[in-house]
């Protein structure tokens, strides 16, 4: 549906290099990255607003690069929604289309109260319905979000994730959605782009993103914290078995290491499990057990943030961070009980080889 081919685009001092993109008819495609790194860049050279300097984009298998956006029939909603000050809503979701499609559009989203009030009069979450009110009645089977819901509050926000995938189940819709809260990206996302540095450094599924990160630098942005460096004392094509400063941990997976091999591992803050010490461990519990202390906490709504000092056999110490759900916290009894047993189970645990980026 949306593909690009050997994309370059410089700004300045800087420049967007994307070797191939294939985004899948009637997917819907999040891209992440850090602030500055050229999400908003990519989304503009699909949608003919930024002419790459080499390269192709295809749209339903036709060569559109020469294309300018009028002709492109993409649906583009930008960061600050770009609606007319001057029009009414009625007027602005009406640009593109009949005033029957526009006001079909306007009672789908639940805006027709405001249909005859200007954008200026609207709050965010008003304004974001408009906008995508106008978006959706252009009649495109395309649609770019740029951060389109970064200045809702939390529970509008969750609103408009179900509504997005309501109208893109329903219409057909192939998406591509810039963000930056991974929440988001989880509930929304079928496959998920990651962008670093003007390049796309990963595609997948959102658990191979979130679990298996492809690089250090990638993980630490998707939220895996929890990175040691550690020794490889046995490798097979099932299974590498670490030291971790006196702890042996197993991992899943052929990881491409040797024995003798310095690495990295990291698992993710929610993949640590805590385990009572009364507990009896199973098979699959305690393929990974360490040992440690509670030395700081955070409350953070729901969940609880736990650091833990990692009492290593060889007398050096690491901080694991944990986040737990409220109710686990409070079952444990965490709050008076700071020496804990700590389970990384093996499939958990993501391996990265010290080779230079």
């Amino acid at each position: 549906m949306i593909r690009l081919e050997n994309i370059r685009v410089t700004r300045g001092k800087f420049r967007l290099e994307v070797p191939g993109l294939h985004v899948h008819r009637g997917e819907y495609f999040v891209l992440l990255g850090p602030s500055g790194q050229g999400k908003t860049v990519l989304l503009e050279t699909i949608a003919g607003l930024q002419l790459p300097e080499t390269g192709r984009v295809f749209l339903q298998e036709r060569d559109v690069s020469g294309l300018p956006p009028e002709k492109r029939q993409i649906a583009y909603v930008p960061q600050d929604y770009a609606l007319f000050p001057h029009l009414t809503c009625r007027e602005n979701i009406a640009f593109a289309a009949s005033r029957e499609e526009a006001y079909y559009w306007a009672e789908r989203l639940g805006i027709t109260c405001l249909l005859d009030r200007y954008p200026l009069r609207l709050s965010g979450g008003e304004r974001q319905r408009v906008a995508l009110a106008r978006a959706l009645a252009a009649g495109s089977r395309i649609l770019l979000l740029d951060e389109p819901l970064a200045a809702l509050d939390p529970q509008t926000r969750a609103e408009f994730w179900l509504l997005l995938k309501r109208l893109q189940r329903e219409q057909h819709l192939t998406v591509i959605h810039v963000c930056h809260d991974f929440t988001e990206a989880y509930v929304l996302a079928e496959r998920i782009g990651i962008i670093n540095q003007g390049k796309l450094v990963q595609v997948g599924s959102k658990e191979e993103v979130f679990q298996h990160p492809v690089t250090e630098e990638i993980a630490r942005f998707v939220g895996m914290s929890n990175l040691f460096p550690a020794l490889v004392e046995a490798h097979s094509e099932t299974e590498t078995v670490l030291n971790w400063q006196g702890w042996q941990l197993r991992v899943t997976g052929n990881w491409p290491v040797t024995a003798g091999q310095m690495v990295k591992f990291g698992i993710r803050p929610e993949n640590v499990m805590l385990v009572r010490p009364e507990r009896q461990l199973s098979a699959n519990l305690g393929e990974n057990i360490v040992e440690g202390t509670i030395v700081e906490e955070m409350a953070r709504g729901t969940t609880y943030l736990l650091w833990v000092e990692i009492g290593c056999p060889n007398q050096a110490t690491e901080r694991m961070l944990i986040d737990l759900p409220r109710h686990v916290y409070n079952r444990l009894e965490l709050a008076t009980r700071r020496q804990q047993r700590l389970s990384l189970k093996k499939n958990n645990i993501h391996i990265f080889p010290l080779l230079p980026f």
